[in-house]
């Protein structure tokens, strides 16, 4: 993608591209380089109702999953004889997904305008893709104490 094209509006590019020949009607290229995909994702004003909406959506989400995780720890409080075994694992289960999906959300929040800095963006993203990977762990656990 070019974004200087076409009097800055973008247009694709060949550079890059070299034509390898033909083979029993299937064309071959080469190309030295990977594309920009981030034109799938808009230019100019088009980003700020998009940053408006997910961090809405985000917060709204944690304040969900914390009124989960409150409801959880003071709900079986009032009922512990009732608590078997089996519901006392699904019940820590929920609860360690829901601080999984929490530390995503804030981790998200806090870091993804930390680009600026190498060490930030790098801390960020091991921190996003460690607490998604939790939470798609418990999941998993959720899933299989369920059945």
């Amino acid at each position: 993608w070019d974004f200087e094209a076409e009097a800055g509006q973008g247009a694709w590019s060949s550079e890059g591209c070299m034509y390898q020949g033909e083979d029993n009607g299937r064309y071959t290229c080469t190309y030295n380089h990977l594309t920009n995909f981030a034109v799938i994702f808009g230019f100019g004003d088009s980003e700020k109702p998009l940053e408006l909406i997910t961090i809405v959506g985000c917060v709204v989400s944690i304040i969900c999953l914390v009124l989960t995780l409150l409801s959880f720890v003071i709900m079986p409080k009032h009922n512990r004889s009732a608590v078997k075994a089996h519901s006392k694992n699904q019940r820590l289960v929920l609860i360690n997904l829901c601080v999984a999906m929490l530390a995503v959300l804030i981790t998200f929040l806090v870091g993804i305008n930390q680009t600026a800095s190498p060490i930030g963006c790098k801390i960020a993203a091991a921190l996003l893709h460690y607490f998604l990977l939790a939470a798609l762990l418990w999941m998993s656990v959720e899933a299989v104490n369920i059945y």
